[in-house]
């Protein structure tokens, strides 16, 4: 048959911004029919073919919430819409990056023309006002025995898109040469395919983009075979938006939301503010993407899912959020309520303060300091043990799971922790806050000096006397001695053991000792006469 000569055709198509409608809607059905090959039509090619586009006028044609009066046949197996084809050696509609429109697929892989048969490539559109494609007795390229006849309906009353398989045979029996099967739309993001590696007739719904069909002498479609995608019905308005949004911040930069479904709804938007209302309204009839100004906020979220999640926040931050319900998986839409959205807000963590020190100042305080631009909480425990806060703390607050709260409010206003027992170690823990939201811990510890001056008059009536004492400060340098009534010091290096060689009437001092645990310090004292120690004998230890 001699190819019939096309009109070239400038394709005209309409697109109408916002109103997508994904392809991935599409409601799939799966049914045994009758393969009727065309008795009129007009042929694209014949006998000879392989890695052809012909761009051809149909009738408008609704796909993915766009018309289109033009599509590009691909001898390959499938087809695109509108002004925008793939080259003609393409053949993975589905999975490929090519900038088209949408793509209509029954067997997407490179094709050409049987080695038996009558090998043609037509189209036509038939008295119920279906626009036909057909590929009639063609083979995959590289595979000898294939004679593959089948064809793609589309209905521009109902959008519905059906796929019929005639004749499939082939000698072909290894688990290469797989096709994809399905709907593509302008992005290989929005998919509708199908899967299967046993049975044409038991296909499982396609996952990714790049979900094949195998094609062997076992694993082939049956003459008859028709798959169908009914585009979804016109879109209502959303009657009720959702409830019970949580809001969780999950680090200094994210938080994370949820809320519970609206019925008679089938998507949502999210949108995220700085400000405590939103300065503009979702307009029906446009999608918004992730990322997209609207107003004074940005699009947080679109879709199905009742949970979102919005990063690359600033910490310490107060975000606002609003959710409204949207019907999108339907024709014309997306249609949104927008009165009264759902609405909360919540502070991002803070981060943790730069610094956070503990000092002693003396034998019963302790003196804080906290550097951030944030409020702060402290809380305190003679053991490091401490509890995580969550709410609102007053000083003298209990921290559950440990501790007890000191301080909260601005660092710069801390007051020194007085009113302490003195040669104790006191831990503290440092949060910032914003908006109950709490920053990791910062930890600080120090302890306060012993009861000084110390004073020791030995033992009287003893010729021998010695001391072992404790001190709990940060610095061996503290400690000064006075001796009095005949009692001398002698500053020794740390020692222990047998003390005899002091000298007659001498009190011995040996330098403090730093023990385990840090700022720990030992003292030891040794008082010896040949004769009984003077009852007013004494020494004092006192600050440095």
């Amino acid at each position: 048959m001699k190819k019939t000569l096309l009109l070239l055709v400038l394709a005209f198509y309409l697109v109408l911004p916002g109103k997508a409608q994904p392809v991935s809607s599409y409601e799939f059905t799966s049914s045994q029919g009758t393969y009727t090959p065309l008795g009129s039509e007009t042929v694209l090619w014949e006998e000879t073919f392989d890695n052809h586009t012909e761009t051809i006028t149909i009738p408008s044609f609704n796909i993915s919430g766009s018309s289109y009066t033009s599509m590009t046949v691909s001898s390959n197996g499938f087809i695109t819409f509108g002004g925008n084809a793939p080259s003609a050696t393409y053949y993975r509609p589905i999975s490929g990056t090519g900038a088209y429109n949408a793509a209509v697929s029954p067997m997407g892989i490179r094709l050409e023309n049987a080695e038996s048969g009558e090998p043609k490539i037509s189209y036509n559109t038939n008295a119920d006002g279906e626009i036909v494609v057909q590929w009639q007795d063609v083979k995959r390229q590289a595979v000898t025995g294939d004679v593959i006849s089948f064809q793609i309906r589309l209905n521009p009353s109902t959008g519905t898109v059906r796929f019929i398989y005639g004749n499939v045979s082939t000698s072909y029996t290894g688990t290469g040469g797989t096709v994809q099967v399905g709907l593509r739309g302008s992005s290989r993001d929005d998919f509708n395919n199908r899967t299967t590696l046993t049975d044409w007739s038991a296909t499982g719904t396609g996952t990714a983009p790049t979900v094949i069909c195998r094609l062997n002498n076992d694993v082939y479609p049956p003459s008859g075979l028709t798959f169908a995608w009914t585009p979804p019905p016109a879109c209502e308005e959303p009657v009720a938006q959702p409830g019970g949004l949580a809001l969780s911040a999950v680090t200094t930069v994210r938080i994370d939301g949820s809320f519970t479904a609206a019925g008679g709804t089938d998507s949502y938007l999210v949108v995220r503010s700085t400000e405590a209302n939103l300065s503009e309204n979702p307009s029906d009839g446009t999608t918004y993407d992730e990322g997209h100004t609207l107003g004074n906020g940005t699009v947080v979220y679109s879709g199905t899912e009742t949970s979102f999640s919005s990063r690359g926040l600033t910490q310490g931050t107060e975000y606002h959020f609003f959710v409204f319900s949207m019907n999108a998986l339907c024709s014309d839409g997306p249609l949104y309520l927008t009165t009264e959205p759902l609405s909360g807000s919540k502070h991002t963590v803070p981060s943790s303060p730069s610094s956070f020190t503990a000092t002693a100042t003396g034998t019963s305080e302790i003196s804080l300091e906290a550097v951030t631009s944030h409020d702060v909480v402290v809380a305190w425990n003679t053991v490091n043990t401490f509890g995580n806060p969550s709410g609102s703390y007053s000083a003298g607050d209990p921290l559950i799971g440990g501790g007890t709260i000191f301080y909260a409010g601005p660092p710069q206003d801390m007051p020194v922790h007085t009113g302490l027992a003195s040669g104790q170690r006191y831990f503290y823990r440092c949060w910032t806050v914003a908006g109950e939201v709490y920053s990791s811990t910062t930890t600080a510890n120090d302890i306060t000096s012993a009861a000084i001056p110390f004073f020791d008059g030995f033992e009287e009536g003893n010729t021998n006397n010695s001391e072992v004492i404790n001190w709990l400060h940060s610095s061996s340098s503290f400690f000064t001695f006075t001796a009095q009534n005949n009692i001398t010091t002698n500053n020794r290096a740390p020692r222990s053991g047998d003390w005899s060689a002091a000298a007659n009437r001498n009190c011995w001092i040996f330098k403090p000792v730093q023990l385990a645990g840090g700022q720990v310090y030992r003292l030891m004292m040794y008082a010896r006469q040949n004769t009984e120690i003077p009852e007013d004998a004494a020494i004092t230890v006192g600050y440095g």
